[in-house]
């Protein structure tokens, strides 16, 4: 495996709504089967293992996201009320 290999395989640093849009669609329906065959118990627990780490990621990535919301949300406001102050300073007298 060659370098470029590892760094596509390796998850994203930065957090994305495209990404998150994606890994929700990889989640699997749950589609009713007329009947039922067990898989062994290893492909069982690799399937559970790769749900469980795509809902951690998933969970990781709409708390990055809402956190960067409400801090952009947030700077915006104090954006506006700077120079209102200011602006306004002289007409308070």
């Amino acid at each position: 495996m060659n370098a470029f290999d590892r760094l596509a395989a390796t998850p994203p640093t930065i957090s994305t709504k495209a990404e998150l849009l994606q890994r929700l669609a990889l989640r699997p329906a749950p589609a009713p089967e007329r009947a039922y065959t067990p898989d062994d118990a290893d492909a069982a627990y690799l399937k559970s293992l790769s749900a469980q780490s795509n809902e951690e990621r998933i969970a990781r990535l709409r708390g990055s996201l809402d956190r960067s919301s409400a801090s952009l949300q947030h700077d915006q406001a104090q954006s506006r009320l700077r120079g209102y102050s200011r602006a306004h300073f002289e007409h308070e007298r």
